[in-house]
């Protein structure tokens, strides 16, 4: 992991905070949907544009983990612990996915891909709090189909929200800041 400078930690504290105020909002709205993995599969473009954005901004292995970390930690006080475990799992492995493919976020592709890899990562680390830390099973999966299903769409829907920020933000966002 490289040593973060200080506008890139104030960045990473913005993209936090986006993340948990739209990120609420959307938690609201997808209750109400009774489909497994659809809260997950609905915010997966946002967050992976957020994501794209802060890796376009500071290109630095373990820019995912920082920001999702804190608000692993954010929503583990505020909502339970075993969604901040669910979160950190993914913020972890999409970090180290993207470390065996990229180590540096030098290409637009690796920025998307690693981008669109924390909601995949996510859904199994809530596929696994679900399934074996948790009583309450709402909204679990039947079959390995469904888990498979659901992680496909999730990258796809992730993927569409990580292209666009990296193409708007590309012009916008050097290495060493916002233009």
């Amino acid at each position: 992991m490289m040593k973060f400078k200080t506008k890139d930690i104030i960045f990473m504290g913005l993209a936090v905070a986006i993340i948990y105020v739209v990120g609420k909002l959307n938690f609201a709205f997808s209750r109400l949907i009774p489909i497994p993995g659809i809260s997950t599969a609905l915010r997966a473009p946002f967050y992976a544009f957020v994501l794209a954005g802060a890796l376009c901004y500071t290109r630095k292995s373990g820019t995912i983990s920082m920001i999702m970390g804190v608000f692993a930690i954010i929503m583990g006080i505020t909502i339970t612990p075993f969604s901040g475990l669910a979160i950190a799992f993914g913020g972890l492995a999409a970090d180290l996915i993207s470390l065996l493919f990229s180590k540096k976020y030098k290409t637009d592709k690796s920025i998307i891909i690693s981008a669109a890899l924390f909601p995949p990562c996510s859904l199994i680390g809530t596929v696994f709090v679900i399934k074996f830390l948790t009583i309450a099973k709402v909204h679990t999966y039947n079959s390995t189909r469904e888990i498979l299903i659901s992680l496909v769409i999730t990258f796809l829907f992730s993927f569409i929200g990580s292209y666009p920020s990296v193409k708007l933000l590309k012009n916008r966002v050097n290495r060493n800041g916002v233009y």
